[in-house]
């Protein structure tokens, strides 16, 4: 049993220090670079004027290769599937993107309910037991074939 709470830890301590060196990081150069990149590449990234990106974690391979994950915003309301890793060199510029996105959004972003109309609404689909106080936020939903607001 010891034993086992020992590696527990480990898993723990190892997950606390990923996280640490994930951290997001918007002042890195291969972050300000990636933005850059975004913007002159906006047609094959899929953006739009009214998406922001913004910086989830920056990696840089031994062989100087940068790789920035970046959440997306459209309308100031986060993206669901509309995450976008920029993939470059500083030398050679970029390379790839990697995203999920069909097509540009474009959609309104006016909410039918409000967030008590939500929150209740999804109650009454939700069968288990709710623990803490439930909340909502509006998001869009680019995970199907057609984005949505959820």
């Amino acid at each position: 049993m010891k034993r086992l709470s020992q590696l527990m830890l480990g898993v723990v301590t190892v997950g606390l220090a990923l996280r640490a060196l994930a951290a997001p990081d918007t002042a890195h150069p291969a972050a300000q670079r990636a933005l850059s990149h975004v913007g002159s590449n906006a047609a094959s990234m899929r953006a739009s004027a009214f998406d922001a990106f913004v910086t989830r974690d920056v990696v840089v391979d031994n062989d100087g290769a940068e790789h920035v994950r970046f959440d997306r915003t459209y309308k100031g309301l986060h993206v669901i599937g509309g995450d976008t890793v920029v993939h470059s060199h500083p030398h050679a510029g970029l390379k790839s993107a990697s995203h999920t996105m069909r097509d540009t959004l474009r959609l309104e972003t006016t909410a039918r309910f409000d967030e008590f109309a939500a929150v209740d609404y999804a109650r009454t689909l939700f069968t288990g037991k709710i623990d803490g106080t439930p909340n909502s936020r509006l998001v869009v939903y680019a995970r199907g074939a057609q984005p949505v607001m959820a």
